[in-house]
């Protein structure tokens, strides 16, 4: 062992208690174990993030009607060619 090396585990040792010595340990032991396969957790992620997804597919929509409406309402529509502004 080098003199790099020794001091790097000396380091590492006294980190090592610091860590011990601020460490708060607490038990919680009224919990339960669920046991399930991955293709059922796989599934039930799927399932919610489709949920997730319909939530917010009213945005793309009315990103796009909003600012036509607001054009069509505040439009100062005049004849063109053959097409009337009356129309």
């Amino acid at each position: 062992m080098n003199a790099t090396s020794g001091n790097k585990s000396t380091i590492k040792a006294q980190l090592g208690d610091q860590i011990i010595q601020n460490t708060e340990l607490s038990m919680n032991l009224g919990q339960k174990i669920i046991t399930t396969t991955e293709d059922k957790v796989r599934l039930a992620v799927l399932t919610h993030l489709q949920r997730l997804e319909r939530r917010h597919l009213w945005i793309a929509p009315a990103g796009i009607l909003i600012p036509i409406l607001a054009a069509f309402v505040t439009a100062d529509f005049k004849d063109v060619w053959f097409i009337k502004a009356a129309t």
